[in-house]
């Protein structure tokens, strides 16, 4: 939204056609509206200020928008899966604006999608990194050999 409405009753929101109560189906915070459940991917999602206000706005996303560039400020929460257009094209970064910090469970590496191996030997491969107590362990996928990093403690 454009602007933060006084609370999360003086917006009206729909989807698909369906007015949502809050806080029911939404809560608002600032200029943020979270859904307690995720809309339907392909969804119309409309939001309509209510009440006494110096402008007016309609903030729209229509069904199977294509968006090209969003810049998301702050903290974003998604429930779901964020998957590419398409396979080893896209990047998560780049070279000048580089993520911090990455959360995950285990990692999963594979370039077999690629059309070239890779650069050191040009091989292909499919790997899974796990972490347990005291090791750090590397599954072939492809194989199903399981290896342990060897790992050195400095002081």
């Amino acid at each position: 939204m454009t602007e933060p409405p006084a609370d999360a009753n003086t917006v009206m929101v729909t989807v698909d056609g369906v007015v949502q109560r809050a806080p029911v189906h939404y809560t608002t915070t600032g200029n943020t509206i979270t859904f307690t459940s995720s809309p339907p991917a392909g969804a119309n999602v409309h939001v309509r200020h209510l009440g006494f206000r110096t402008t007016s706005t309609i903030t729209t996303l229509p069904a199977n928008t294509t968006l090209t560039q969003i810049t998301l400020s702050g903290q974003t929460t998604v429930s779901g899966n964020i998957i590419p257009s398409s396979n080893t094209t896209w990047d998560l970064g780049s070279t000048t604006a580089r993520w911090n910090n990455i959360y995950t469970g285990d990692l999963h590496l594979s370039n077999e999608g690629k059309s070239d191996g890779n650069m050191v030997d040009g091989t292909k491969g499919n790997w899974t990194v796990q972490e347990g107590e005291q090791s750090l362990f590397l599954i072939n996928n492809r194989t199903g050999k399981k290896y342990r990093f060897a790992i050195e403690e400095i002081q």
